[in-house]
C-alpha cells in the first residue's frame, strides 16, 4: 500500500476506504508523472 503515498488524493480516498476511488487516483497520479516526464 505504499502507492497510495504518490498523491495527497490518494491518502484521501484511502482513509475512507474507498480502494476504488483511490486506485483512480493513483492512475491519474501516474498518467500526469509520465506526462511530465516526457
Amino acid at each position: 500500500m505504499g502507492q497510495t503515498a504518490i498523491c495527497p488524493g490518494d491518502r484521501l480516498a484511502a482513509r475512507l476506504d474507498d480502494r476504488l476511488r483511490s486506485r483512480m487516483l493513483i492512475v491519474k497520479c501516474i498518467r500526469s508523472n509520465l506526462a511530465a516526464l516526457k
